[in-house]
């Protein structure tokens, strides 16, 4: 039946792409579309943090992707930077990116991107990337 293939398909890869980091399975695909959008990102730092006020944390974004890698809806899920703006800013930009296609399947992704106050630019492994 392809309406059950597609659901069981839809349910497998929520609650394989919930949880962020490559071992909870975020695909290394979607790991790299992410890191393309790292000066995208940074403006959005730039643009939403006062530039004598130092922030850090994690906005932790929540996106619904349809099988042509467009997002269907983005969200918050958690901002520990105190900072509402950033997390704006990130769900207004990202509902505006095309992830990769996979097709038959809807996903959901939570994916954590850290800010710290710190000049370089460093990427982790395991799904989070440092601004």
């Amino acid at each position: 039946n392809p309406i059950f293939r597609s659901l069981l398909l839809f349910f497998i890869a929520l609650v394989s792409t919930v949880a962020s980091g490559e071992e909870k399975g975020i695909s290394k695909d979607i790991e790299k579309f992410i890191q393309t959008k790292q000066a995208e990102i940074e403006k959005c730092y730039t643009v939403s943090v006062p530039k004598k006020l130092k922030v850090s944390g994690t906005v932790t974004l929540k996106w619904e992707i349809n099988d042509k890698g467009e997002v269907v809806s983005a969200s918050v899920h958690k901002n520990t930077t105190g900072n509402v703006p950033l997390g704006k800013c990130l769900v207004k930009l990202s509902t505006q990116w095309k992830f990769p296609e996979n097709p038959d399947v809807r996903v959901v992704i939570r994916y954590p991107i850290q800010f710290s106050p710190k000049e370089e630019v460093k990427s982790e492994d395991q799904g989070m990337s440092q601004y």
